[in-house]
């Protein structure tokens, strides 16, 4: 999980520590997601997937935050000026450049759609209906927990063909429209 940073926490790299992040690391994922892969740490942190997913830290882990769950999976989430944060989909919607900047022109633009997206928009923006525990999900479900646990344990290359796994299957799922992304502005 990375090299200790001067004044990191004394339960970083702890079994407690680590099981929590891995048990919350999705939701913070997924919030990131939910604003096509590209936010503020702000978005992040006010998520009410996320505040679910960190209200009950373990005994030793009581001043645990987001930053530091996500600092753990550098692979995964990247950081960038301003406290703004991507995943893989960031890249995949052009808001980080190939070389790790940030796209302003992207980002912009992201900005002034959400603006005039929200004039028109008197009501709160809602969440997606929460999909079903179809069988299709339970095995992609079981999918991601393998996956975690090749996270935590396995090597590089295990860890690539997990994901191809995942990749593969949640591709399969939204073409058959078993999980619907929402549709960017």
């Amino acid at each position: 999980m990375g090299q200790k940073k001067k004044g990191t926490a004394a339960y970083v790299g702890t079994t407690e520590f680590t099981s929590f992040c891995e048990a919350a690391f999705p939701q913070v994922a997924a919030a990131i997601d939910s604003k096509d892969g590209f936010c503020t740490l702000e978005d992040v942190q006010s998520h009410p997937q996320v505040k679910e997913a960190i209200a009950n830290p373990p005994a030793n882990c009581q001043k645990v935050t987001v930053k530091v769950i996500m600092e753990q999976y550098p692979d995964f989430i990247s950081f960038f000026e301003g406290g703004r944060v991507a995943t893989a989909k960031g890249y995949d919607n052009g808001y980080v450049n190939a070389d790790g900047t940030v796209n302003a022109a992207a980002v912009k633009k992201k900005k002034k759609g959400n603006k005039s997206e929200n004039a028109g928009n008197t009501q709160p923006q809602q969440q997606p209906p929460p999909v079903e525990n179809s069988p299709e999900m339970q095995a992609f479900d079981k999918l991601l927990e393998e996956f975690q646990k090749v996270l935590k344990n396995g090597t590089d290359k295990e860890m690539e063909q997990q994901f191809n796994k995942v990749s593969a299957e949640r591709k399969k799922l939204i073409k058959s429209k078993v999980i619907q992304l929402p549709v960017a502005a």
